[in-house]
C-alpha cells in the first residue's frame, strides 16, 4: 500500500510490478492485468469507480487498439484509441473499395504521425489476444481493418 492509499497485488520484477497484477487506486478505480515497469502493458481491464469499464491493451500505460468499452447503463460497444486517444472510425456503408484503402491510409498517417512509441500494441477482433507490431507496420492494423 502506498501513502496515498493506493495498492498492488501481483508479480514483480527488480522492483517494478511486471507481470500479472490489480493495481487499485483510493478513488476505487481498478486494473487487472499485465504489466511491464509499473505500466499498464499487454491486455487488461481498467474499472472506474463510475462504474465505466475499458477492456482491450495497453502500450506503456496508454489504451491502444481496438478497446472494448462497458458504459455505467451497461451498453457496450468497441472504440479504437491510440495512445490514450479515442480515434473516430468511419463505418463503412456500401461504398467503394478505393473509398475504404483511402480511408484507412488517411487513418494510418494520422496514427504514423501520432505515434511516439517505438512499438504499437493491437488486438484480435475479440479483443482478447494482444499483438506488437514495430512502428514500420503500423499500417497493418488500419488495413486488417478493412475488411471485405
Amino acid at each position: 500500500m502506498w501513502s496515498n492509499g493506493d495498492t498492488y497485488e501481483g508479480e514483480w520484477l527488480e522492483g517494478f510490478a511486471h507481470g500479472l497484477g490489480m493495481y487499485t487506486y483510493s478513488n476505487g478505480d481498478a486494473f487487472e492485468g499485465e504489466f511491464k515497469q509499473d505500466k499498464f502493458h499487454g491486455h487488461g481491464a481498467f474499472s472506474s469507480a463510475q462504474n465505466v469499464k475499458y477492456r482491450g491493451c495497453w502500450d506503456h500505460g496508454d489504451l491502444s487498439g481496438w478497446t472494448l468499452v462497458v458504459g455505467k447503463n451497461g451498453e457496450k460497444f468497441k472504440q479504437y484509441f491510440d495512445m490514450g486517444v479515442p480515434v473516430e472510425i468511419p463505418v463503412r456503408l456500401n461504398v467503394s473499395h478505393t473509398s475504404c484503402i483511402v480511408a484507412c491510409l488517411v487513418l494510418c498517417v494520422f496514427c504514423i504521425s501520432r505515434s511516439q512509441h517505438s512499438q504499437r500494441v493491437e488486438m484480435n477482433d475479440e479483443i482478447e489476444n494482444c499483438r506488437v507490431y514495430p512502428r514500420t507496420y503500423m499500417a497493418a492494423p488500419c488495413l486488417q481493418w478493412a475488411k471485405w
